[in-house]
């Protein structure tokens, strides 16, 4: 237990290290939808747990979600609160796999295994980072599996609880359901009839969330893998996936040294490394070699299955993101090097076990020690917001129940007012106009004027949803919806149609959503493009919008996270008054987004009067959006 506790405590402190180096922290849409429904059920309920979640089969968004929303009874709903989750779940199933290897395998093992949260791998560490809900979570199902296996041992009635961690391993993530396949594979080997018949029952009910949802919806867990009308495993896959797992520079993203030079040379030592200790351990009768199992069932299984890992151009290693789907094997991989180089101690074969285990020391070790370097240390994980909420409301405010819809507008919570406001801005749309398509006019929308300016960027959403189903973003799509708007619209405030408007170029701007290359504003020519528009007739309204959302782009393209630094403006932006300001406000959002009130630190010089206060004010909404920082003009929610 002495060996667990101490193994947790210490990769949990070392991921703390981690997270103050902004290099290595990751803040991705999707993850921050988990902390943003994580916020909801804390103020809400926990009747908002199920209808919000991120996806229907994703238990493991659920579970960090549910898990963020106990901590914030007695922490702040920050980015470090949030990563506290991943942070926990790593060091609870690492330190368990620690103390049972010590108690079921011997001291060696277990020492071994033990001081692997030194050296992770560092896709796994990276990836120890990120709650996005599914692979990551299934890795550490799968090792919570694998200690349970060992306590479980010859006893066939605990192998019913074998079967429940795996069931709930699968309805974290599809990821893990590999460790059914090996479990079974194991047990049919060792020929332990008896733990197989108390095995599945546990599965079942284990998985038996997902079998819920299944039986009331009709919506099968493997649509959240499988497109309509796909094939299940097939074997024609194999030649196309063996090439996103075997080429030197794939390994090197499994394993997560991004060198270009000499990541490859470590992946391939590493994945060497790895089937030489499944070699090693899988030929001894016993529970030491259930790791190997778990190796193989993986490879076996992702050869034949649709999901693959993401292949980089050529010449570039994947990111930890890119391989999210080997987390599982990754970690399993370096436990059983681990195993095997016991073995290989026990039988007096040193230097055959420090060349088994020297690659996984050199790359866990190497990432950590890389990381401890400038930006380092830095404390904007604290000061951040968790929840991305513009993201949350984009793709939730349709599912948000009516009867919560009203205790959220009714909340303290200024964030899920405006969440509330926006969802009803879209029901208000939608009965407005059930099939805009077909409508020359529209009638106008009179504006619930306590709602703020979240109900009209509601309106907005719905709107371009229904004329762009496909997100196409086309510029005959774009002018009509700014043409409904300008009917729709014809009482609001002016800032509230400046935000309606805002929110359909971000979103629809020449062909890309947001995150296409939608301003192609990342270089001068593409910003000028940008800045002039007379396609539309109410081209200044709509200039001033496109303006906005260049600069938005321009700076969130810049502005290196948590690190304020002056950032040059282009000539284009410097152009007309308004629309140098609308850039303005546009830089100022994307910087505060990134920095909060530090971004007003950094102020750029502006040609025309008004721009340096658009500025500011476009500093103000980001860090009320993504901050926690109080400011006289900007007071937490």
């Amino acid at each position: 237990m002495a060996v667990g506790i101490a193994a947790a405590s210490v990769f949990w402190l070392l991921q703390e290290l981690l997270l103050m180096q902004p290099r290595v922290v990751e803040l991705d849409p999707e993850e921050l939808y988990n902390a943003a429904h994580g916020e909801a059920v804390h103020a809400l309920g926990v009747a908002a747990l199920m209808p919000l979640q991120y996806r229907p089969f994703c238990g493991g968004c659920t579970l960090d979600a549910g898990l963020y929303s106990l901590l914030l009874s007695w922490l702040p709903p920050s980015l470090h609160t949030w990563k506290l989750v991943p942070m926990g779940l790593g060091a609870v199933a690492l330190g368990t796999v620690a103390a049972v290897t010590w108690w079921r395998l011997g001291r060696t093992a277990g020492l071994l295994v033990a001081a692997l949260v030194v050296a992770t791998p560092p896709s796994w560490t990276r990836l120890g980072l990120v709650a996005w809900g599914n692979h990551y979570e299934a890795s550490t199902a799968v090792l919570l599996t694998l200690a349970g296996a060992l306590v479980a041992g010859d006893r066939p009635r605990r192998w019913f609880g074998v079967g429940v961690l795996l069931g709930l391993g699968c309805w974290s993530g599809l990821s893990a359901a590999f460790a059914v396949v090996a479990v079974g594979a194991f047990l049919v080997v060792e020929r332990r009839r008896a733990s197989i018949a108390w095995l599945v029952p546990g599965v079942i009910i284990g998985f038996g969330p997902a079998l819920a949802r299944w039986w009331l919806t009709g919506e099968s867990p493997l649509s959240t893998i499988y497109e309509p009308g796909e094939s299940l495993p097939s074997l024609a896959r194999i030649p196309a996936k063996l090439a996103t797992l075997v080429p030197p520079r794939q390994l090197a993203g499994m394993l997560g040294i991004r060198d270009p030079v000499w990541g490859p040379v470590a992946g391939v030592t590493a994945a060497i490394s790895a089937l030489a200790a499944v070699v090693t351990t899988i030929r001894r009768p016993g529970p030491a070699r259930l790791p190997a199992f778990l190796v193989l069932a993986w490879l076996a299984v992702y050869l034949v299955v649709r999901f693959q890992l993401s292949v980089a151009p050529p010449g570039v290693v994947p990111t930890a993101g890119d391989v999210r789907y080997a987390a599982p094997v990754v970690i399993v991989g370096a436990v059983t090097v681990c195993l095997a180089a016991g073995r290989l101690l026990a039988a007096g074969r040193r230097l055959g076990a420090i060349l088994l285990v020297l690659p996984w020391i050199l790359a866990g070790v190497g990432h950590r020690a890389a990381s401890l370097v400038s930006p380092f240390p830095n404390a904007g994980a604290r000061h951040m917001r968790a929840a991305d909420f513009e993201y949350f409301r984009e793709q939730a405010s349709w599912a948000l129940p009516r009867d919560l819809r009203v205790v959220a507008a009714a909340s303290s919570h200024r964030l899920l007012r405006e969440f509330a406001a926006y969802a009803d801005g879209r029901d208000a749309l939608l009965a407005a106009l059930p099939d805009p398509e077909r409508r020359v006019e529209a009638p106008t929308l009179e504006p619930p004027l306590h709602r703020g300016t979240a109900w009209a960027e509601g309106v907005a959403a719905a709107l371009t949803d229904r004329l762009d189903p496909d997100a196409d973003g086309d510029a005959a799509s774009l002018r009509r919806a700014h043409r409904l708007l300008a009917m729709l619209s014809a009482t609001w405030p002016a800032d509230w149609r400046a935000a309606a408007r805002r929110a359909i170029c971000w979103r629809r701007v020449d062909g890309g959503a947001a995150d296409a290359p939608l301003a192609h504003a990342t270089d001068e020519a593409g910003l000028r493009s940008r800045l002039a528009d007379g396609s539309s007739p109410d081209g200044d309204e709509v200039q001033a919008a496109r303006a906005f959302c260049a600069g938005r782009r321009w700076g969130r393209d810049r502005a290196a996270r948590w690190q304020p630094a002056p950032v040059d403006i282009p000539e284009s932006a410097l152009r007309p008054p308004a629309l140098e300001a609308a850039f303005a406000a546009g830089l100022g959002r994307a910087l505060g987004d990134a920095w909060g009130p530090a971004a007003d630190e950094v102020m750029p010089h502006w040609r025309h009067e008004g721009s340096a206060a658009a500025y500011h004010e476009g500093v103000r909404q980001g860090s009320r959006a993504r901050w926690l920082v109080s400011t006289p003009d900007a007071p937490l929610p």
